[in-house]
């Protein structure tokens, strides 16, 4: 179930899936409708918790880490903007424009306490498990003074795959990536 748009009382809002709670917000309060939103994607939190419904951003690993003595494999989960200031396009042809990295943000940390956790490929059952995740925005840059152009805003991860099996499989890959599942509204631009 996605995060969806809704109205209740002829206000905005949204809320996650169709029987989820309506947040509702004032139109034309951006902080509002941000704050309506959070809400919505906790309770998508709760919801995937308690279901095991699945909260999917796809990219390819560049520049992937791998820790051999420790079947840990490290990588940018998704990347909105590169170092040197340029919007990205992902695998699957979105976007995440520059005033909306926050709703990554939001989406990240939904991940890091409802999903952490790594199948090989899609459908198949998790085998690995979360154990690093950060979110760099230029705000955090800034303040852990980091020079500007030395990380892009994005979401860096890591993995620990206690089979050495599958540990070995995903470094045979030829294009290996992560794949965060979420949720999300498109928006058409």
């Amino acid at each position: 179930m996605p995060l969806m748009a809704c109205m209740e009382n002829n206000r905005p809002g949204y809320k996650y899936g169709q029987s989820g709670h309506c947040y509702t917000y004032s139109p034309g309060s951006e902080s509002a409708r941000k704050e309506a939103k959070r809400k919505a994607i906790l309770q998508g939190t709760a919801i995937v918790q308690t279901t095991g419904e699945k909260l999917i951003i796809k990219t390819k690993l560049k520049k992937e880490v791998y820790d051999d003595d420790n079947n840990l494999v490290f990588g940018w989960g998704y990347v909105a903007i590169k170092k040197n200031g340029k919007q990205v396009v992902d695998w699957s042809e979105d976007r995440i424009e520059p005033e909306h990295i926050k709703d990554l943000e939001m989406a990240v940390y939904g991940f890091n306490v409802g999903g952490r956790k790594s199948g090989i490929r899609h459908g198949t059952p998790a085998r690995g498990y979360l154990i690093e995740s950060m979110m760099f925005t230029k705000e955090k840059l800034e303040k852990m003074k980091v020079p500007e152009g030395t990380l892009p805003e994005g979401v860096w991860l890591g993995f620990w795959f206690p089979d050495d099996k599958d540990y070995k499989f995903i470094k045979k890959m030829k294009s290996p990536m992560f794949s965060m599942e979420g949720i999300g509204i498109r928006e058409e631009v």
